[in-house]
């Protein structure tokens, strides 16, 4: 039963999903920005989650710095893996 602490999984993992926003879990779909440990930064509509907040976004747009500038790439889907994950901002939105 974990360690006793709210949201953590039987083998004492912490499950993130217990922490998302409520209408994350209700269903709705929303736009989020997510910053990921390799500074590339992706805004995207949120279809699905899991207990380890590995997601699927579509309809994204991946922001990136390169010694040649910004590159802007569109995305039909992705699959981000929570370990990449160093941030999310509902319905957030890149500095232009």
């Amino acid at each position: 039963m974990g360690d006793g602490h709210e949201g953590s999984g039987s083998d004492g993992t912490l499950n993130l999903s217990h922490y998302a926003p409520s209408f994350w879990r209700s269903g709705q779909k929303s736009r989020i920005h997510i910053v990921t440990k390799s500074d590339k930064e992706i805004v995207g509509m949120l279809l699905e989650f899991d207990d380890f907040v590995n997601m699927v976004l579509k309809d994204g747009t991946e922001f990136e710095i390169t010694p040649e500038g910004r590159r802007i790439t569109k995305l039909d889907q992705i699959l981000l893996n929570e370990n990449n994950i160093t941030m999310l901002v509902p319905e957030g939105r890149p500095e232009v």
